[in-house]
């Protein structure tokens, strides 16, 4: 029998196929309904994330669903910070953030770093039962940081 999850993973996996399909025949649609099958694709990513975040946490219910979000929303902005630290980031015709694919999984990253430090934040060190913890300066790691490229402008006279 399939979990939640898988059933979930499946239906998305059948989504995306179909809009692939989809895709070969949007070259004969009009500029507007290419437009808002993109929309739509850009949705589903977001979702997926949402569903990715969950496998990599190991919750398996939806009921932590809002503070997940709100954990990728932060790490959103926590990316769009680094990512573009003097330059306006890129939206969509709704002003909402466009996220480049290859940056996806740092988003996630990030948000599961501030979820695992949900309750210690700011924490400088922690010894307990041979377990060591203790967290570099901010909310994310350097070294997870360091793997997104910004992005500046030219200074123009």
């Amino acid at each position: 029998m399939l979990s939640e999850y898988q059933m979930e993973g499946n239906m998305l996996l059948e989504s995306l196929r179909s809009l692939l399909e989809e895709f070969e025949d949007m070259l004969t649609y009009d500029e507007t309904e290419l437009i808002a099958r993109l929309r739509r694709l850009i949705m589903q990513t977001e979702s997926s994330l949402l569903y990715r975040l969950r496998i990599r946490l190991d919750i398996k219910t939806t009921e932590e669903d809002a503070l997940l979000v709100e954990m990728l929303e932060t790490a959103s902005q926590i990316f769009l910070a680094v990512r573009y630290p003097t330059t306006p980031y890129p939206t969509d015709d709704n002003d909402k953030p466009v996220f480049e694919q290859k940056y996806l999984n740092i988003i996630s990253s990030i948000a599961i770093e501030l979820y695992s430090k949900l309750g210690a934040e700011g924490q400088t060190a922690h010894n307990e039962n041979g377990i060591n913890r203790s967290y570099e300066a901010g909310d994310i790691s350097p070294s997870l940081l360091a793997k997104i490229t910004p992005v500046v402008g030219i200074a123009r006279a």
